[in-house]
């Protein structure tokens, strides 16, 4: 039996995506490496229409008050990047469902409006984890 690869030494290999310490455990998608990227996210649409979900895109960056009113400051604020801009300070988000939400309340629903399906395929997330919490050993 062969033994497994790390997907990051298949990815160097096959010039894929490669990782740089400027950006721990984030990829930098090379050209090869997009095409399966888009190809993957084509795939992920397409059974996300199939199931009904409404696709949605929601901005990164937002103001404090969002993450305080869903709780989101106050028991996850360590993990999450956050600074000033002037007076007031904002965060990168660290999930989509605080942002989905206001889409939600943006119109008067019916119970017969449920289930609303939203989806976020290419949303893309911040989270400021301990370095190496990403990453796992197979058995």
């Amino acid at each position: 039996m062969s033994e497994s690869k790390d997907h990051r030494e298949i990815g160097r290999e096959l010039d894929l995506f490669s990782f740089h310490e400027v950006a721990p455990g984030a990829p930098f998608w090379h050209p090869k490496g997009m095409i399966i990227y888009k190809e993957l996210e084509k795939f992920i649409r397409e059974e996300n229409e199939k199931m009904g979900y409404g696709e949605v895109s929601t901005p990164i960056l937002v103001k404090k008050e969002l993450w305080e009113k869903s709780g989101h400051w106050e028991n996850f604020r360590d993990n999450m990047f956050h600074f000033q801009i002037g007076e007031e300070t904002h965060g990168l988000k660290p999930m989509n469902c605080p942002e989905s939400a206001l889409i939600y309340s943006n119109t008067v629903r019916s119970y017969k409006d449920l289930p609303l399906r939203l989806a976020e395929p290419t949303g893309k997330l911040h989270r400021k984890e301990v370095s190496g919490s990403v990453r796992f050993e197979n058995p």
